[in-house]
C-alpha cells in the first residue's frame, strides 16, 4: 500500500517533502519506489526522525534544531540566546488528521504496549533481517505527546540481525519509551492532564479528526520568528553510541533507518546521515538509543 501511495503521489514530490521535514541523508540512488518501504542507503538519525514527528503535534510547523536555549552570565546577563526559526511544513488541517491516525495507533494499534497516562501518538517501525522471517536488524518507535517527542532505536552496533520471536519495534522500542515516559510522568515534568479510560476509550473517525488537503505536500515557503517564551521542555538526544543507522526495508515507518553504533553522543551524532559503522564498536548486544525533540522548540541536550 505505502508503494502504491508513493507511485500516485510521486517519487519526487515525497522526497522534497522529507526534505522539508529536515531529513538530510536522502542518496540519489534512493529516489525510487523503494523509498515508500523505508529502503534508503544511509537511513535516517534518530535525532532527525524525532525532529521531523514534531509537526504533528505542533500543528504543521518544525521547528529548528538547537542544542542550546540560552547562554547567561553570573550576572543573568544573556550571553547567547538561540534564534532558529520554526517553518510550517504542512497546513493545521493536515497535521490534525496525522496526529489523531498517530494516535490510534497507540489506542488500537500496533503501538499499543507504548500506552501511557497522558494522551500520545507514535508509530512502530521494524526492519527485517537478511536472513527473512524471525530475524530484524532495526526495532523503532517514534512517540510523542503535545510537549515531547522521541525516537527509540533498538540494533546492533555492528548491524547484526536480532535473532528471536516476536522481536519488533512496537514489541521492544515501544515498552522502553512508555517506561521512560512514564519517569518523566511521575517526576511532574508535563503539564498535561491524566487521560481518563472513557476519554481514551471513545472512537474518533476522520470525519471528527478533519480531512487532509490533497495540495498540501510541499516544502515550506514561510518561516516564523520563534516564540519569545521560554519552553519549558527542552528536547534531548540521549544516544547511547555514535553512529547513525543504516539502511532499512519495511513499511512501518515512512522512511527505515538500521543501527548505529551505541555510545552517548551529546547534543547530536557527528554523522547524522546513518548508514553502516565501519570500523566501529562490534558489540552484538541490543542496544536502546533515543533522539528527543520538543514540538515547539526542537532543542536538544
Amino acid at each position: 500500500a505505502s508503494v502504491e501511495v508513493l507511485n500516485k503521489l510521486g517519487v519526487e514530490q515525497a522526497i522534497d517533502f522529507l526534505s522539508a521535514c529536515g531529513i538530510t541523508s536522502i542518496q540519489k540512488e534512493d529516489h525510487n519506489l523503494a523509498l515508500g518501504l523505508g529502503g534508503m542507503s544511509k537511513g535516517i538519525s534518530p535525532l532527525e526522525m524525532a525532529a521531523a514527528y514534531t509537526i504533528f503535534p505542533n500543528q504543521g510547523k518544525r521547528p529548528g534544531i538547537h542544542t542550546v536555549i540560552k547562554v547567561v552570565d553570573s550576572k543573568d546577563k544573556v550571553l547567547f540566546k538561540d534564534e532558529t526559526v520554526s517553518q510550517r511544513v504542512m497546513n493545521t488541517g493536515n497535521a490534525k488528521t496525522m496526529d489523531g491516525i498517530l494516535k490510534k495507533v497507540v489506542s488500537s494499534g500496533t503501538g499499543s504496549n507504548a500506552r501511557i497516562a497522558i494522551a500520545s501518538g507514535g508509530k512502530t517501525g521494524t526492519t527485517e533481517g537478511a536472513a527473512g522471517q524471525n530475524t530484524s536488524r532495526d526495532l523503532w518507535y517514534v512517540g510523542y505527546t503535545s510537549e515531547l517527542v522521541t525516537a527509540v532505536w533498538v540494533g546492533n552496533s555492528d548491524n547484526s540481525e536480532i535473532k528471536g520471536f516476536g522481536t519488533y519495534g512496537g514489541s521492544v522500542s515501544g515498552p522502553i519509551w512508555k517506561d521512560y515516559m512514564n519517569r518523566l510522568i511521575g517526576q511532574g515534568v508535563f503539564k498535561e492532564t491524566r487521560v481518563s479510560e472513557d476519554d481514551d476509550e471513545e472512537e474518533t473517525t476522520l470525519d471528527e479528526i478533519g480531512q487532509p488537503d490533497e495540495t498540501e505536500i510541499q516544502p515550506p515557503d514561510e518561516e516564523e520568528q520563534p516564540d519569545e517564551t521560554e519552553p519549558t521542555n527542552p528536547a534531548e538526544d540521549d544516544e547511547i553510541n555514535g553512529a547513525d543507522p543504516p539502511s532499512g526495508s519495511d513499511s512501518d515507518l515512512p522512511t527505515e533507518p538500521t543501527g548505529p553504533d551505541d555510545g552517548e553522543t551529546i547534543p547530536a551524532p557527528p554523522d547524522q546521515t546513518g548508514g553502516n559503522p565501519e570500523g566501529g564498536n562490534t558489540d552484538s548486544g541490543n542496544h536502546p538509543r533515543s533522539g528527543h525533540t520538543s514540538p515547539d522548540e526542537a532543542v536538544t541536550h
